[in-house]
C-alpha cells in the first residue's frame, strides 16, 4: 500500500485467522458426522450476530471498525461452531483415540491436508501477484474495481458452492469405488448446481447497476461491464467446480495439486493479464468465461480418462442452455435502447426462472 498505514490492522488480523481456522475445523466435523441441521443453524446465527455488531462498528468507527468487525465475526463463528459440536460431544460420549493405532490414517490426512495447504497458498499466491501486477499496470482504482467486482461474483456463487461441499463431497468420497454411482451423483450434482446459478446469473447481470450503486461509489461505475461477465463465469464454474472434485474424492493428491495448484494458478494469472491488456476490466470478465470453458474440458477429459467419471449428454446439454441463457442475458443488457434493455433481460430471466424450475421438478421426480 505504499507505507505502514495499516501495520498494526493486519498483525491484529491474525487473530482473526485463528479463529478462523479453529472454527473451520469444528465446521469439518458437523460437515464428517453429516450434522447438517447444527451445521446450518450454526451457520446462519454466526452470519447474523457478525451482521448485528459490524453494523454499529462502521457506523460509529467508519474504517477503523473493519478490523473489529472481522475479528468478532471469527469469533461468533468459533462460538457457534463450538456449541453445536459440544452437543455431539454429550449425545455420543467420549470416545478414546490412539495415535499409534491409526497412524496410518493420520499419514495420509496430513499428505493430503499440506496438498490442500499447497493449493490453498498458491491460490492466494496468484491473488497477490494479480493485484501487484494490476496496480503497477492500471494503478489502484483498477485493482479496486477487480476486487470488488471478483468479491460480489465470488459471493453470489460461494453461496450454492458452500451448500453443495456441505454434503457433495462427502457422499462422492463414500463412492470412490463405485464409477457408476460416482458419475449419477456428478450428474446430479451438476443439474442442481445450474438449477440455481441460471437464473442467479441472469439476476446478477441485470442488476449489476443496482448492485454497483448500493454497495460502491459512483467511481466503481467502469466494474459493471467485467461483473456481468464474471456472471456468465460463474455458470461455467458451477459445471467444472463438482469436476474437480473426482480427483481429490479418488484420492489422487498429485492430479489434484497440478490441477488446482500449477495449472489453475498459470491460467487464472495469464487470462487475467491477457483479458486487461485486450479490453481492460471487461476484458477480464471475457477471460475469466474463457478460463472456466477450459477448465470444464480438461476436468471432464481428466475424469473420464483417469476415473471413467463423465456426465451424459442430458447434463451437458442442461450446461449448454444455462451457458446460453447467461450469455443472452449480458447481450441484452448491451442494447443501446435502455427501455428495450430493462425489457429483453427481464424476458431473459423470465425464460432462466422457468427452465430451472422444470429442471427442478425433474431433479426431485428422478430421487
Amino acid at each position: 500500500f505504499g507505507s505502514y498505514e495499516y501495520t498494526v490492522g493486519f498483525m491484529c488480523l491474525s487473530l482473526m485467522v485463528g479463529m478462523s481456522v479453529a472454527a473451520t475445523g469444528r465446521q469439518a466435523l458437523l460437515q464428517a458426522t453429516r450434522s447438517l441441521r447444527p451445521l446450518a443453524g450454526a451457520t446462519i446465527c454466526s452470519t447474523v450476530v457478525s451482521v448485528v455488531v459490524a453494523v454499529p462498528l462502521y457506523w460509529a468507527f467508519s474504517v477503523n471498525g473493519i478490523v473489529p468487525a472481522m475479528i468478532a465475526g471469527s469469533l461468533s463463528g468459533l462460538w457457534f461452531y463450538s456449541r453445536a459440536v459440544g452437543r455431539l460431544r454429550r449425545y455420543g460420549g467420549r470416545v478414546g483415540v490412539r495415535l499409534r493405532d491409526h497412524k496410518p490414517l493420520v499419514r495420509r490426512l496430513l499428505r493430503s491436508g499440506m496438498s490442500l495447504m499447497a493449493v490453498g497458498a498458491m491460490s492466494v499466491g496468484v491473488t497477490f501477484a494479480v493485484n501487484v501486477w494490476l496496480r503497477a499496470e492500471a494503478g489502484e482504482s483498477s485493482v479496486a474495481m477487480y476486487n470488488a467486482a471478483s468479491s460480489v461474483s465470488s459471493q453470489c456463487a460461494s453461496l450454492v458452492f458452500m451448500a453443495m461441499a456441505m454434503d457433495y463431497f462427502p457422499r462422492i468420497s463414500a463412492l470412490a469405488g463405485d464409477r457408476k454411482a460416482m458419475s449419477d451423483v456428478v450428474e446430479h450434482q451438476i443439474r442442481a448446481v445450474l438449477t440455481v446459478l441460471a437464473p442467479m446469473s441472469c439476476l446478477l447481470s441485470a442488476m449489476a447497476p443496482l448492485v454497483t450503486g448500493l454497495l460502491f461509489s459512483s467511481e466503481f461505475d467502469g466494474m459493471i461491464p467485467m461483473l456481468r461477465w464474471l456472471s456468465v463465469a460463474m455458470v461455467l464454474k458451477g459445471v467444472s467446480y463438482p469436476l474437480g472434485y473426482v480427483p481429490l474424492a479418488m484420492g489422487h493428491r498429485r492430479l489434484y495439486f497440478r490441477l488446482e495448484g500449477i495449472y489453475g494458478t498459470v491460467t487464472i494469472f495469464t487470462a487475467v493479464a491477457a483479458g486487461y491488456v485486450a479490453g481492460g476490466l471487461e476484458g477480464i470478465g471475457v477471460a475469466m468465461c474463457a478460463v472456466y470453458a477450459l477448465d470444464i474440458a480438461v476436468y471432464a477429459m481428466v475424469c473420464r480418462r483417469c476415473f471413467g467419471v463423465l456426465p451424459g449428454g442430458r447434463t451437458l446439454s442442461i450446461a449448454g442452455r444455462s451457458v446460453a441463457i447467461a450469455v443472452c442475458a449480458v447481450m441484452a443488457s448491451g442494447l443501446p435502447d435502455r427501455v428495450w434493455a430493462y425489457a429483453a433481460q427481464a424476458v431473459v430471466c423470465l425464460v432462466a426462472l422457468t427452465a430451472s424450475w422444470i429442471e427442478l421438478c425433474r431433479i426431485k421426480r428422478d430421487i
